[in-house]
This record gives structure tokens, sequence and C-alpha cells, in this order.
């Protein structure tokens, strides 16, 4: 083979790896997205179900 023929190949590998590895991390990605904005709309419904007496005071109450 010719030298050319072989960098040739030997930069497709390169790309068809790297391709790969950007799908899998993107899968990775959303999948913590959709684990994120699965936890968040769990808290707002929480927040939204709840009377404004039942959330935490603001700040440490000193007597």
């Amino acid at each position: 083979m010719k030298k050319n023929t072989i960098e040739w190949i030997i930069i497709g590998i390169i790309a068809v790896t790297i391709i790969t590895m950007a799908f899998y991390m993107g899968q990775l990605l959303w999948g913590i997205v959709a684990i994120a904005t699965v936890f968040w709309l769990f808290m707002l419904c929480d927040c939204l179900q709840r009377d404004t007496g039942d959330f935490p005071s603001k700040g440490i109450i000193k007597n």
C-alpha cells in the first residue's frame, strides 16, 4: 500500500472512534438531563402542593 492510503485509513479509524465515543457520551448526557428534569418536576409538584407555612423558615431562629 502507498503511504498516502495508509494515512487515510488511520485518519478514518480515528474519526470513526471519535464519532462513536461522542455518540455514547451524548447518550449519557441525555440520560443525565432526563434524570435532572424528572427530579425538578417532582420538586416542583411538591412545592406547589405545600402550604406556605410548611416551608422551612428563613435563617436560624434564635430565642
